[in-house]
């Protein structure tokens, strides 16, 4: 990007070309960290460092006076017309950004299904809302951690998305208390898996774990990927150097692969066996297997065998229609120092 142009024809015609390099890496508004290069009398000075910070464009303002003889002042001068502008593209972006997915996704909300979640959206009890439509689809008590879930879910359109495991004894209800979270995240927003290769996450496409919430159903599916879930939760993506063929000289060469997060993760265990490191990085909620949590499940299940249970059953596609919505309605909100 070559922003002489945008900044006034003056500073081209004067020598002066500024590029920028790296601007798509800066997601919030108070950082600017970009590549910058300063074109001047056939002379080149090339740095990285951060925009926003007024001593990093000073350093870079007096290293190019001494390699490309331009002005110190001058050049500070031009560096402040570029955090102007180039603040400016970000808001664009950012804002851009925040679409929601459903919409980069070709699904599509009506202006009544939106105005249905706009209104539990902007009701005070919404939460309690929330945990009635997850009662309403099967889970039985777990009133806590079936919000904390639900919450953490959400928190995958944060940069710094949270995460679960949920562990219990087997058969105890940890894998239906995520399937019913699951089901409130919409389908463009989620990925669901049995098990996972030591290099499954690797080599996805590069944006396509950005801001997603993944469902693990055991954590032994993941023991082979537990290296790329903690890195991708720690450090909002994965980059991996391969070797492969180039199409053109047809040499093997070493590329670069970068998969991009951040993201949500979701495990549950029967045991301690979870690899520390990643559990260290999520919550971690253990099932009630309480005497009285047994008679509510108990009760519930001879409750479906009945003709109210029958047509509760039938409303939950709606449930979960509009819960998924409501989700899709949800954005993040910017804020800037």
């Amino acid at each position: 990007m070559t922003c002489g142009e945008p900044l006034g024809p003056d500073l081209v015609a004067k020598g002066r070309v500024w590029r920028i390099v790296g601007l798509e890496n800066n997601t919030t508004y108070d950082r600017l960290k970009v590549n910058v290069r300063l074109s001047y009398r056939k002379a080149v000075h090339l740095d990285t460092f951060d925009l926003c910070l007024w001593r990093e464009r000073k350093g870079f303002a007096a290293v190019a006076h001494q390699v490309t003889g331009l002005e110190a002042a001058t050049a500070e001068a031009d560096l402040a017309a570029l955090v102007e502008h180039l603040q400016t593209l970000q808001q664009e972006r950012l804002i851009a950004a925040l679409k929601p997915v459903a919409a980069k996704a070709g699904v599509v909300i009506s202006p009544d299904q939106e105005s249905e979640a706009m209104a539990i959206l902007k009701n005070p009890r919404m939460l309690d809302r929330v945990l009635s439509d997850l009662h309403k689809c099967g889970i039985v008590g777990e009133d806590k951690n079936l919000l904390i879930s639900w919450l953490v879910s959400i928190s995958r359109k944060l940069e710094k998305p949270l995460g679960i495991c949920v562990m219990s004894r087997s058969a105890a209800g940890k894998s239906s208390l995520l399937d019913a979270v699951a089901r409130f995240v919409p389908d463009e927003d989620k990925h669901q898996y049995t098990a996972l290769t030591p290099q499954a996450l690797f080599h996805m496409p590069e944006n396509e774990l950005v801001h997603k919430a993944i469902f693990i159903a055991e954590d032994v599916g993941a023991e082979g990927a537990a290296y790329s879930l903690k890195t991708i939760q720690s450090d909002g993506q994965l980059v991996i150097a391969c070797t492969m063929k180039d199409e053109v000289s047809g040499q093997m060469v070493t590329k670069t692969k970068l998969v991009r997060g951040p993201v949500a993760v979701f495990l549950t265990s029967t045991n301690r066996s979870v690899d520390d490191e990643l559990l260290n990085r999520l919550l971690l909620l253990t099932i009630d297997e309480s005497m009285e949590q047994t008679e509510r499940i108990h009760a519930a299940q001879r409750r479906a065998q009945t003709m109210q249970g029958i047509m509760e059953r039938r409303m939950r596609p709606a449930i979960i229609a509009l819960q998924q919505n409501l989700q899709r309605l949800i954005r993040p909100l910017l804020t800037s120092k």
